[in-house]
């Protein structure tokens, strides 16, 4: 809602349409809820007209305390507008009511006569959310920002109309949590085939005395509960309907859930006696039951091309892009942390945040490579690495990214650690690994060469710290690391490898730029919805390369900086090669070779390797291309040195 829709005061405008006893609560602009203690607690007799004035200053968000406080003001949220239109064909008098939209959907306002329920969310029988029954407990803003940047609205500007609880009609659909969550007719239909097929999950004798029928029990659970069990990671998942996702379950979890059904069912069936019989074994032997019954083997081998964000999923295969509701066949284990907002941009976080740092090409180049983090896997098999002085922005890029992502889809990338047994188990269900702030050598420890296998497909078994068990996962991971130090590689004979991954960006400290305390974090809540959309659009330029290409295509700039990268790290191999020649009655000493050595780096701005490590690397090196093996017996000025006969430096 902007003041261009109110021809006087706000609170006044509002209390017009709302009631006089709306109690009107003070709310960070931008934000969705207030951040004082209390706030449950607001009435009419704290709206003093010093707070109505700075509420109608436009300077904060407006909400509005729901039931009892406002003479039973509530509002019923609905999340997609689709389920909005069907909502008023079932309720065409709610048409004529104050409605108000955020970013999506919309609320419907309506006073309450009589007895109606507390705040409630709501979904329908798959478990999906459909919108929120907002009343005694809650608060929706009626005025102000989104936190998606966009304005409240008023979609239809009449007074509150007055109505029943019980006249409202709901979809048939729903699982209403008022009538007891009623379950879906599909549901049912599987119970009574299933009582037919086994009989009942319990059996009385004639003495009174309790069997339990196991296999119905097992089968039972599974109808009840959407489950699967993952047999590589050795995992159980449930669907989460509210967000959409399959999340892992621990063993103590589905145990627990095992026995709240059996315990449920039989206080249900009248055996309270039995109840004892629900032991640890028998819960054991239910999950053995349970497990090959909901077996998926491929339920995440192939993830399906979408974006699952907080509101929806989009799915990328379908034409045009649109945002779905969630749905257990996307068998998603990773939301990003963001909505979805038709429109949103993010001037400050290009403009403030990129530009001063990258120039044009780079940027462009960053808008894939963040795109492409949007794909369930890294198609293009791609190594990030960004480096630049520190203070630059560099961390600011990367915490925004991992916001966007999610913390709990993230990593952290631990070379020193990647050579041990259970490090990949902390990969399990992890889209995004980082390493933050590297050290220059962080390319050369001795698990680096593990990163070629996290983003190249491979096929990884890790061990359980603990367990006896393995299990295995594909290294489709995306990668990112930044590092304040020009960064070496350790080649281990495989050069090519690392040229076909890595991706270079030299990010530039801005000679003046106002420093913002959590800079990051202000973006996110300023243009969060934005700088998705802008990875939205990375992610389609990327597809189109991948298409074409298999690859990010790289300018020759940006080709280069890979290559001055691979040719630092292998700057002693260069040396040999260009600066060493094998010719007969010639000699040159070791020390003569590693002062010649840095020479060679520092007129090419490298940063000479260690002269112990260099000197390693040179022996081996020069037999391997010239065929001359060290001597320890060089006469020079009547002294016995190491160094080369028939060798050369090269003027």
């Amino acid at each position: 809602m902007t003041k261009s829709k109110f021809s006087g005061r706000i609170t006044e405008e509002l209390r017009t349409r709302l009631g006089s006893g709306a109690v009107l609560l003070k709310i960070p602009m931008g934000q969705k809820g207030p951040r004082v203690k209390g706030w449950q607690e607001t009435t009419l007799i704290n709206l003093s007209e010093d707070y109505l004035s700075e509420l109608d200053a436009g300077e904060f968000n407006i909400g509005v305390l729901l039931g009892q406080p406002s003479n039973g003001l509530c509002s019923i949220d609905i999340d997609d507008d689709t389920e909005l239109e069907k909502f008023l064909n079932l309720n065409p008098a709610l048409r004529e009511t104050f409605q108000t939209r955020g970013a999506r959907g919309a609320n419907i306002w309506v006073r309450l006569i009589g007895e109606y329920p507390r705040l409630t969310k709501i979904h329908d029988t798959k478990q999906q959310p459909w919108g929120e029954f907002r009343a005694d407990g809650g608060q929706t803003v009626v005025y102000g920002r989104h936190p998606s940047g966009c304005d409240y609205t008023v979609v239809v500007d009449k007074t509150v109309l007055e109505i029943a609880f019980g006249d409202i009609n709901w979809p048939n659909y729903l699982a209403l949590p008022w009538n007891g969550g009623s379950r879906s007719e599909s549901q049912a239909d599987s119970y009574v085939e299933l009582r037919a097929r086994q009989g009942e999950p319990f059996l009385q004798n004639e003495k009174g005395g309790v069997t339990l029928n196991q296999g119905c029990l097992a089968e039972l659970f599974c109808i009840e509960n959407l489950i699967l069990y993952e047999p590589a990671e050795r995992e159980f998942y449930r669907y989460k309907g509210e967000n959409g996702l399959w999340e892992r379950q621990t063993p103590t979890r589905i145990a627990d859930a095992v026995e709240k059904m059996v315990r449920r069912l039989m206080l249900e069936a009248g055996l309270e006696r039995a109840v004892s019989k629900i032991t640890a074994n028998l819960v054991d032997s239910l999950i053995k039951l349970i497990r090959p019954k909901v077996e998926n083997p491929t339920a995440f081998s192939r993830p399906r091309n979408i974006v699952h964000l907080l509101n929806g999923v989009i799915d990328l295969d379908a034409e045009p892009m649109t945002l779905n509701t969630f749905s257990p066949d996307y068998f998603s284990r990773n939301q990003l942390a963001v909505e979805y907002v038709e429109g949103a941009d993010c001037p400050r976080f290009v403009e403030e945040l990129l530009r001063p740092c990258l120039n044009e090409e780079d940027v462009h180049l960053l808008q894939r490579i963040m795109g492409s983090l949007l794909l369930p896997k890294n198609a293009a098999q791609a190594l990030v690495l960004l480096t630049g002085a520190a203070g630059s922005g560099k961390s600011t890029l990367v915490s925004i990214i991992e916001s966007i992502i999610g913390e709990e889809n993230v990593h952290e990338l631990r070379t020193e650690n990647l050579g041990g047994r259970f490090e990949a188990q902390f990969y399990l269900g992890k889209r995004l690994l980082t390493g933050k702030d590297v050290p220059g050598r962080f390319l050369q420890g001795p698990g680096a060469h593990v990163l070629k296998k996290l983003c190249g497909h491979d096929l990884l078994t890790a061990e359980k710290k603990g367990s006896n068990e393995s299990m295995r996962l594909r290294g489709d991971f995306h990668l990112l690391i930044t590092s304040n130090s020009n960064l070496h590689v350790s080649f281990d004979g495989d050069s090519e490898a690392w040229r076909r991954r890595m991706i270079l960006l030299e990010w530039n400290k801005p000679q003046e730029r106002q420093r913002i305390p959590n800079f990051d974090d202000v973006l996110m809540q300023e243009e969060g919805c934005g700088i998705l959309n802008w990875m939205l659009d990375g992610l389609s330029l990327h597809r189109e390369e991948l298409s074409r290409h298999g690859k990010f295509v790289l300018t020759a700039s940006q080709e280069k900086r890979i290559d001055d990268l691979l040719n630092e790290s292998d700057s002693v191999r260069g040396f040999v090669v260009e600066r060493l020649s094998a010719k007969q009655a010639c000699s040159v000493t070791s020390r003569e070779l590693m002062d010649e050595y840095e020479s060679f780096c520092f007129a090419q701005d490298w940063q000479p390797k260690r002269r112990q490590e260099a000197f390693g690397e040179m022996r081996s090196m020069i037999l391997e291309v010239h065929g001359v093996r060290q001597s320890h017996d060089l006469l020079v000025n009547g002294q016995c040195r190491r160094g080369y006969r028939n060798l050369t430096i090269r003027n």
